[in-house]
């Protein structure tokens, strides 16, 4: 293996026993639907890290397709209707080797409305021999239709013993991690409180702490540049940090977001003069109304980074 190799990549499952299940009942059923060869259209959905991507790839792997009848498309990049028209419905078109094709959309919640309206007609016209996986964050943006034509799985957090020894076991088959050793032990907790449930997060920042092929504790840059509290902070500041801020509350779990209200809030003596009361007031006043708007929005990202942008500009 090559010493880059992206750790989170390495110990990918390959088979469903190796993969890391909540629910029983879960991989039953879909142990079933692949042993007689009869997989539905599948909505894959929960909070990030939780192994969503990893079981789309894997349905790949177990269901022995060649590599020309499988077409994996990050639509968190790809969100267009173009996507649909050449790549998709191109890709369905072409008879393949195995008779059958998947087509997984990894975070299909960020697809266009457009695009997720042209879908319907895809699975319908292809569906006999093309099966179509969906990954999603944020399960109320999946389109109604695509709901109604796929089975939906959802994927719940890692229980915290499991998400350590998930974390300790790669540590060990690296040859980097003693957990005899106490100052070693404390880097796996604070590896743990800083990106559980998160278990892509975490076996990335496991990786970066490796230094002179044992577990180092934890730098000022070991995390990502920039935790959210940085983020927010230059935000409020300066509006060149929007950008950032829009990317960084595009890739947190929605669950996670009540701590950034609770930030701003407690935060505010420090953002604004203590003699500028009024400032503070009506910050207090912002927060509570777009906490209130977030309960009711189809977009938690959007709601919450108008308000940051807002006492921006108080």
């Amino acid at each position: 293996m090559s010493s880059s190799e992206l750790w989170y990549a390495k110990y990918r499952p390959h088979t469903l026993d190796d993969f890391v299940w909540r629910d029983e009942n879960t991989k039953n059923k879909l142990t079933e639907w692949i042993r007689e060869e009869r997989i539905p259209h599948l909505i894959l959905s929960g909070p990030y890290g939780t192994g969503k991507s990893s079981m789309a790839m894997l349905m790949a792997e177990v269901l022995e397709l060649e590599s020309s009848d499988y077409l994996f498309i990050n639509a968190s990049i790809n969100t267009g209707i173009d996507t649909i028209r050449t790549d998709i419905i191109g890709f369905c078109e072409n008879a393949g080797w195995s008779g059958q094709r998947l087509v997984v959309l990894d975070e299909a919640d960020r697809l266009s409305t457009s695009a997720q309206d042209s879908l319907k007609g895809v699975m319908d016209e292809y569906g006999d021999d093309t099966r179509f996986i969906f990954t999603s964050n944020h399960i109320h943006r999946i389109s109604g239709a695509l709901k109604s034509r796929a089975r939906t799985i959802m994927f719940d957090v890692m229980d915290s013993d499991n998400f350590v020894t998930k974390l300790c076991d790669i540590g060990i088959a690296e040859g980097v991690l003693d957990i005899e050793d106490e100052t070693q032990a404390e880097v796996i907790e604070q590896i743990v409180d800083k990106t559980y449930p998160d278990l892509r997060k975490g076996i990335d920042l496991l990786q970066d702490c490796v230094v002179d092929g044992s577990v180092s504790p934890l730098s000022n840059t070991s995390e990502a540049e920039a935790t959210w509290e940085s983020i927010v902070s230059d935000a409020l500041v300066s509006e060149s940090g929007v950008i950032p801020l829009r990317d960084m509350l595009a890739s947190i779990p929605v669950s996670e977001m009540e701590k950034i209200y609770r930030y701003l809030y407690q935060n505010i003596p420090a953002i604004y003069a203590e003699d500028d009361k009024s400032k503070g007031n009506d910050a207090v006043i912002a927060i509570a109304e777009y906490m209130d708007m977030n309960s009711r929005s189809a977009f938690p990202d959007i709601t919450l980074a108008a308000l940051i942008i807002k006492l921006s500009r108080l």
